[in-house]
């Protein structure tokens, strides 16, 4: 190195520098892809385990009569719909199963400036990955 000028040594140390950042980046994203990888195909694997077999329709079971419908009240001022209540238990239902009970049903008041679908909103879109 004692032909190289000042001026070509720092290009050298330059390059040599990008090199090595760019490179150790390209295998960290290497590495993270294939940690998400593992991990997305161990839940799969863990879903396909915990779905229970679809019962088989039996032609043999009489067919039920249908039900009158209940006659429905309208809820009175600051109080939640029968219907909302049902959709409630409907889809907490769907999510854990029968193991969680609902203890109670009640309006939550808006502290913020956005709904919660707006800020569902916000954090879909600005997630990182």
């Amino acid at each position: 190195m004692e032909g190289l000028s000042t001026g070509q040594i720092a290009l050298i140390v330059l390059t040599a520098g990008l090199v090595i950042v760019f490179a150790v980046l390209i295998c960290l994203i290497l590495i993270i892809r294939l940690y998400g990888s593992v991990i997305q195909s161990a839940q799969k694997g863990r879903r396909k385990k915990e779905e229970p077999a679809a019962p088989q329709p039996n032609a043999a079971l009489p067919l039920e009569e249908p039900q009158p419908a209940l006659s429905v009240q309208p809820a009175a001022q600051g109080e939640i719909s029968p219907e909302i209540i049902a959709a409630i238990s409907a889809a907490v239902y769907a999510l854990y199963g029968t193991e969680t009970p609902i203890l109670s049903v009640r309006r939550c008041r808006r502290t913020g400036v956005r709904s919660v679908w707006g800020q569902a909103g916000v954090l879909r879109g600005t997630h990182p990955f």
